[in-house]
C-alpha cells in the first residue's frame, strides 16, 4: 500500500533499516534469517506445537441467558 519501489520514500528506508538491523541481531547471536511465507510459518508452528486433546467435550456456559423460549405455535 506504500511506494516501496521508491528508494527515497521514508517508508522504504524504514523497512530497509528494520531488515538490516534484524540481520545484524541474528548474526550477533549466531542465527540465520530465512524467507518464509505465512503458510510456511503456520506449518512450522503446527509441527512444533501439538494440538490439544479434543476428546473431552465442553458444554457451553449458558448461565445468565435464561431459559430458552419454546414456540408453541398458537398464542391464545
Amino acid at each position: 500500500i506504500f511506494e516501496y519501489g521508491d528508494a527515497s520514500d521514508f517508508r522504504r528506508q524504514t523497512l530497509e533499516s528494520i531488515i538490516a538491523h534484524t540481520f545484524s541481531i541474528a548474526g550477533e547471536h549466531g542465527l540465520e534469517c530465512a524467507g518464509a511465507t505465512a503458510a510456511d510459518i503456520a506449518k512450522a508452528y503446527r509441527a512444533a506445537v501439538p494440538l490439544p486433546d479434543t476428546s473431552a467435550k465442553l458444554d457451553l456456559d449458558r448461565r445468565g441467558h435464561g431459559e430458552p423460549q419454546v414456540s408453541r405455535g398458537d398464542k391464545t
